[in-house]
């Protein structure tokens, strides 16, 4: 049986010059925590105690302790081990009686090699595991703890964010007569965090500076597709733009290995026309080997970086609740705004929305998981109180609709609308839906939304918002129809029979 308990997470990063890797700790790196430990001037700045090094036997304690109860890491940069670091589970009684009920952890860091001092890679290193630890762990708070004499520590921890939230004298330590503790909640983190498009290929592209990233874009998204690359520089081998109005030569994407990516960003214009042979929402491309991720075609610079700053948390939230229901029995909606409507549906299906695995595809921001409609077995009324979506027939956009002024009340009987009461959006949307045939006005859908955005008008953004449900209309769930329209509710609460 081995000393130390490993794990499976691996987090990549970087500065300028130099490839970070965080990966798991095991007993084969035992001799470089002994070397590091031995080195007094490392352990001066690493250990607040009163000891000048640890010996083997010390070591083993230590490390096989800290992993029952942690995440440990052996720091590369550029393929050299260069310290150590750990988020474990706050072991301290007193510290965790502060926060009942809460998932607190602490970071602890060693850099061992001294020629790696002072070049920013502790910076680096400390924003991987806050993100991973908040976005991916979804703990609650970081309560880290650093001597008084150890300013460059102080320093790191407040320009993350932390705040002194208290001390301590301590007594018996060679070096210290005070500890500082410092904490950082994930609300604090996440409110002051300025999002990034990088978030696309760090946290759910699975990408790292071994990785070639291409972006297929227009001329309307190629601004936005700007700001992914720019973002994005810092944690891929290369990432380059295509822009397909400029270009017929992209035969790049098909040398792309299957641990690269092609990210798709296109309008909508050039997805229902001029580059419609390329526009694959939840499939890949033919003939492509990487990892695929299409970026909604509607969607603003704006509601897109909300929407992949989205913590990993609520995303799971939504799936763990909703994936759960049984599905063979039926559901009711009701909200606020008036919906109550009853249906029965099929086993629901999850918008895929990472590409952690070589070679696989996603839509992004995260999107929905949503329900199939068992044909005529809705009943009851739907009020829009959000958006309602645009109206295409087939490609042709008939009425933008978008945010509603008033509630919009949509009446179902046996699966099929009946009637469409309310305000003047409410009348142009049931005169325009009687002209089509009467498949336009079937129930098809429910949906739930992923993503953390602000209601815009658009309704591929507005469907995907965490905290809204959406109903579909026309084509889908067997249904053949030349719409698919979808309008969102809030406010709302599920109850099984």
């Amino acid at each position: 049986m081995g000393i130390i308990k490993t794990h499976d997470v691996t987090l990549y990063g970087g500065t300028n010059d130099c490839e970070i890797v965080l990966r798991p700790l095991s007993d084969s790196d035992l001799p470089l925590l002994y070397k590091w430990g031995a080195d007094p001037e490392v352990v001066y700045w690493s250990d607040t105690g009163n000891v000048n090094d640890f010996d083997e036997e010390m070591t083993r304690n230590i490390y096989g302790s800290v992993s029952q109860n942690g995440l440990c890491f052996i720091a590369e940069v550029n393929g050299h081990p260069i310290g150590n670091f750990w988020v474990q589970k706050m072991n301290i009684p007193e510290v965790a009686a502060l926060y009942p009920g809460l998932d607190v952890r602490r970071i602890e860091a060693e850099i061992g090699e001294k020629n790696y001092w002072g070049r920013g890679i502790g910076t680096e290193i400390l924003r991987m595991l806050i993100e991973h630890t908040f976005y991916v762990e979804n703990v609650d708070i970081l309560h880290c703890f650093t001597a008084d004499y150890n300013l460059r520590s102080q320093r790191l921890l407040l320009k993350h964010g932390f705040v002194l939230c208290g001390e301590d004298d301590i007594e018996d330590s060679l070096r210290a007569k005070k500890e500082y503790h410092y904490r950082l909640t994930r609300e604090d983190y996440i409110k002051h965090r300025l999002p990034s498009y990088s978030a696309i290929i760090t946290h759910f592209g699975g990408i790292n500076k071994q990785n070639d990233v291409v972006i297929l874009t227009d001329n309307t998204m190629y601004k936005t597709a700007r700001y992914i690359q720019n973002d994005s520089m810092a944690f891929s081998k290369s990432i380059d733009i295509i822009n397909l109005d400029d270009t017929n030569d992209y035969e790049k994407i098909y040398m792309l290995k299957p641990d690269d990516l092609l990210i798709l960003h296109i309008g909508i214009e050039s997805w229902t026309g001029t580059h419609k042979c390329m526009a694959y929402a939840f499939d890949k491309p033919k003939n492509i080997a990487a990892k695929y991720i299409c970026i909604r075609p509607t969607i603003t610079a704006e509601a897109l970086r909300e929407g992949l700053n989205t913590p990993l948390g609520v995303i799971e939230k939504v799936i763990e609740q909703y994936s759960n229901q049984p599905y063979d029995k039926p559901i009711r909606v009701k909200s606020n705004s008036g919906t109550d409507i009853s249906l029965n549906a099929y086993k629901p299906w999850i918008a895929p929305f990472n590409t952690h695995k070589p070679g696989a595809n996603a839509y992004l921001p995260p999107a929905e998981i949503s329900y199939s409609v068992k044909p005529g077995t809705a009943n009851g009324i739907i009020v829009a109180d959000v958006t309602v979506g645009e109206l295409r027939v087939h490609a042709d956009l008939i009425n933008p609709f978008g945010i509603v002024d008033q509630p919009v009340s949509i009446h179902i009987l046996n699966g099929n609308i009946i009637d469409i009461t309310g305000s003047e959006m409410a009348q142009q949307l049931k005169t325009e839906i009687w002209k089509l045939p009467a498949s336009c006005r079937r129930v098809v859908e429910l949906g739930f939304g992923l993503s953390t955005m602000t209601p815009s008008g658009i309704i591929g953004i507005d469907e995907s918002i965490a905290g809204t449900c959406h109903f579909g209309f026309g084509n889908g769930s067997g249904n053949d129809a030349p719409i698919h329209l979808d309008v969102v509710v809030s406010g709302f609460t599920i109850k099984l029979f």
